[in-house]
Formats: C-alpha cells, structure tokens, sequence
C-alpha cells in the first residue's frame, strides 16, 4: 500500500481525498521566479561590488566613471525591480532591503524594509528581522535614536535577535 502512495506522489498525482479536518501539507518551494529574482539581485550586488573602484580611481576617465555611474545606477534598479515585481514576498523584500544596504543605498532600502514589517505583523520573529534590518538602515542614515528605538523593538519581539541587541548596543 505504501508503495502505491509513493508511485502517486511521485506521478504528481494529488486529488486524494482527506478526511474532514486534515490537511495534506505542502512542500515549501520557491518558485522559478524566486529562484530567477534572487539571480537578479546577486548578479548586481556583484556588479556594483566591480564597479566601485573604477568609479573611485582618480585616474578612471571622466566619460569612463559616467558610464560606470550609469552602470551602477542601472544595477541599483534592478536590485528594487526585484522588491516592486513581488511586494507580497517577505523575502523578497527583506533580500532587496539587505542588498540595497550593502551597496551603500540605505535611502532606497528603507521602503523594502517597511514593506517587509508591515508583511510580518503578526509574526514576532519575521517582525523581528524587518525591524533589525530597518534600524540598521537608519543607522547606516544616520539616525541614532531612530535606529535604537527600532532595534530595541525588535529585540523585544524575538530576544533571541542577537543582531538586534548588536544593533541596539551600536546606536543608543
């Protein structure tokens, strides 16, 4: 019997009936389009990583740190077109917030990670993360007190944060 329920997993054959008050679960799986967004915001994170010594050398050309400039703007983009095609996604917009920090974009990132807390409400650790990562940005503003005030909540929702208690010891 067992084996003839693995043969119809395995032919992707689904509409078996449950009794009443169960649920089959689902395997989490990320979505192509996941997998190809993801692709998108390492490949111009790496970008960006690659052009910045060419736009700070003071020997790089003017027309030559115009066009990295433009490069690097255009990779910038592609970073938030990742969060605006999937505004539903936690993730998402967690990964573009993050992304968007780490290439020095701390004004750009703060919508993703707005986004992703009002996504967690509801789920203490997520909010947690989103929280983190929104102190972080502010702090990387320049907002001390902002950057505190969030992180502090964060570590509120998850003690278990150990970013967020960094965070917190960082900007108070």
């Amino acid at each position: 019997m067992s084996a003839f329920i693995l043969l119809i997993v395995l032919a992707g054959t689904t509409n078996l009936a449950f009794p009443q008050g169960t649920q089959k679960s689902q395997p989490v799986q990320l979505e192509e389009d996941d997998w190809e967004l993801t692709r998108v915001i390492q490949a111009s994170t790496g970008r960006i990583r690659d052009l910045g010594p060419k736009i700070e050398n003071t020997s790089t050309p003017p027309e030559d740190k115009a066009k990295y400039q433009a490069e690097r703007e255009a990779a910038v983009t592609n970073i938030e077109t990742v969060g605006q095609k999937r505004p539903e996604n936690f993730k998402a917009q967690m990964d573009v917030g993050k992304a968007l920090l780490k290439v020095s974009e701390p004004g750009r990132a703060l919508p993703f990670a707005d986004q992703a807390i009002s996504l967690s409400q509801g789920k203490p650790r997520r909010e947690s993360a989103a929280r983190t990562l929104r102190g972080t940005i502010l702090q990387g503003q320049g907002d001390y007190p902002g950057a505190a005030q969030e992180c502090d909540r964060a570590a509120t929702l998850d003690p278990s944060n150990k970013a967020a208690f960094s965070c917190y010891q960082l900007t108070r």
